[in-house]
């Protein structure tokens, strides 16, 4: 899994951003309110990836998280 080669502090704003948030539920302000096409256009921006592949991966995998980490980990093969 792509939190196995994280740092502690990557691992807890993976799951806070997981969950659509920026912070823990008890801190004011810290719900994201970003939909899901905003979401899939930050991955595909930061990932480097044509609207065309992201549809099919996600298609394929049926979940941004895991066409993210599916992107990520192909990337850090490569390199």
């Amino acid at each position: 899994s792509l939190l196995a080669l994280a740092s502690p502090s990557a691992v807890i704003t993976a799951c806070y951003l997981a969950t659509g948030r920026i912070a823990a539920a008890h801190e004011q302000g810290g719900e994201l309110h970003v939909g899901e096409a905003t979401v899939a256009a930050a991955v595909r921006e930061s990932c480097g990836i044509s609207r065309a592949r992201m549809s099919a991966l996600y298609k394929q995998l049926g979940d941004l998280g895991d066409v993210a980490q599916f992107i990520i980990l192909a990337s850090m093969m490569l390199t």
